[in-house]
C-alpha cells in the first residue's frame, strides 16, 4: 500500500559546502560593514570624551591658581579689549584688528594649561578648549579664537568670534552647529568665569566678508560661533550670535559640559549595528539549516511499501503447503 505523498515523512536537508561558504562570505561582509559605520562614531566618542577631559583639565588649573594671578589676568585682557576697540572704531575694511601676536598669545594663559578659555553648547553636546588663534594645529584638537577680535571675557562693546572644524570624521567639533536655532544659549568660561549668551541671528556669509565682525551694538557683550558650510562642502561661513543674558548655572565648568545625550546616541547607534549584525547573521544561519527537502520519502520507505504488495514466494515451503491443500480443478 502505497503512502500519500501528502503524508510522506520530510528530512531535513544538510548544509552543502556551498552554502556554508556563502554564509561565510555574508557574515563576513555584515561585519565589515559595520565595522566602518561604527569605527567612526567610536572615534568621535573618544574624542568627545578627551575634550571634557581637556575642560575639566583647565577648570582644575584655575581653581589651583591663585586670586591675584587670575584677578592681574583678566585686568591684562580688559586692557588688551580697550586697546582693540579703539583700533577697531578706526577701521573701515571690516577685517579684525591686529595687535602684537606675542602680547595676544600671553592674554589669559594660566601655565601649564595652554587653554585660555572653554565653549559649551549643552544643547549640541559641544564641550571644547578654546585655544589662541584659528591655526591648523589649533583647531585640530579643539576650538579657536578668531585673533583681533574681543577676548572672551565679556563686557560692553565687546564681540568674541570662536571657530572650530565640521565635518571631520573622527572628531564631532561644531559638526552639530547648523541645529542651532534662535533662543539658544552656550557659555564661554574664561578664568573661572562662566558667561552665557542667548542665540539672536543665524546666517551665512562668504569667507571674504568681514563687515559683520565690527558691525554690532556697541553696548552689547556678543560671541559669535562660525563655522564652514554646508557640510562637506565648505564654501561658505555659519555665523551663530549671541548676546549676554544672566547665568542659570545649568552647566557647572568642572563637569565639562558633555551631555549624556551626546554619549548616549553614540552607544545607541552602535548597539542598534552590532544587533543588526547579530540578527542577520543568526537568520541567515537558521536559514541554512531549517531548508526543509522537497524530494520524495526516503527509499527505506518505498522499500517496505513494496513489501507490503508484494506477490508470494513460489517456492518457499509455506506456498508449497498451501499449495497441496488446495482441491484440484478440474
Amino acid at each position: 500500500m502505497a503512502i500519500p505523498p501528502h503524508s510522506k515523512p520530510r528530512h531535513k536537508k544538510a548544509p552543502n559546502k556551498r552554502s556554508i561558504i556563502r554564509w561565510c562570505v555574508g557574515t563576513a561582509m555584515l561585519t565589515a560593514t559595520a565595522l566602518i559605520i561604527s569605527i567612526p562614531l567610536i572615534m568621535r566618542a573618544e574624542d568627545n570624551i578627551q575634550q571634557a577631559a581637556n575642560v575639566k583639565a583647565y577648570a582644575a588649573t584655575i581653581t589651583n591658581t591663585a586670586n591675584k594671578a587670575i584677578q592681574e589676568s583678566k585686568r591684562q585682557a580688559k586692557l588688551y579689549n580697550a586697546r582693540l576697540a579703539n583700533q577697531t572704531s578706526n577701521q573701515t575694511d571690516g577685517e579684525p584688528a591686529t595687535q602684537n601676536p606675542d602680547e595676544y598669545n600671553r592674554q589669559l594663559v594660566i601655565p601649564p594649561s595652554d587653554v585660555m578659555a572653554t565653549i559649551n553648547y549643552p544643547k549640541l553636546g559641544i564641550s571644547l578648549p578654546i585655544r589662541h588663534g584659528t591655526s591648523e594645529q589649533t583647531l585640530a584638537i579643539g576650538a579657536g579664537h578668531w585673533e583681533g577680535t574681543s577676548l572672551p571675557i565679556g563686557g560692553a562693546g565687546t564681540h568674541t568670534v570662536i571657530t572650530a572644524h565640521r565635518g571631520l570624521a573622527d572628531k564631532l567639533m561644531f559638526t552639530k552647529l547648523d541645529q542651532a536655532r534662535e533662543g539658544d544659549e552656550f557659555t564661554i568660561t574664561t578664568l573661572g568665569e562662566t558667561l552665557t549668551y542667548q542665540v539672536q541671528t543665524i546666517r551665512t556669509i562668504t569667507p571674504d566678508d568681514f563687515t559683520w565682525i565690527n558691525k554690532h551694538d556697541a553696548s552689547a557683550d556678543q560671541a559669535t560661533l562660525m563655522t564652514c558650510t554646508p557640510y562637506g562642502i565648505n564654501t561658505h561661513r555659519l555665523l551663530i550670535t549671541g548676546t549676554r543674558v544672566p547665568n542659570h548655572d545649568e552647566c557647572p565648568p568642572e563637569t565639562g559640559c558633555l551631555t549624556d545625550g551626546t554619549l548616549s546616541t553614540t552607544a545607541f547607534a552602535l548597539t542598534a549595528i552590532w544587533a543588526t549584525l547579530t540578527t542577520l547573521a543568526r537568520h541567515s544561519y537558521n536559514e541554512m539549516h531549517d531548508r526543509r527537502s522537497t524530494l520524495p520519502a526516503p527509499r527505506t520507505h518505498r522499500i517496505q511499501s513494496r513489501k507490503t504488495t508484494a506477490r508470494p514466494n513460489r517456492h518457499s515451503p509455506r506456498h508449497r503447503r498451501q499449495v497441496a491443500g488446495r482441491p484440484k480443478r478440474l
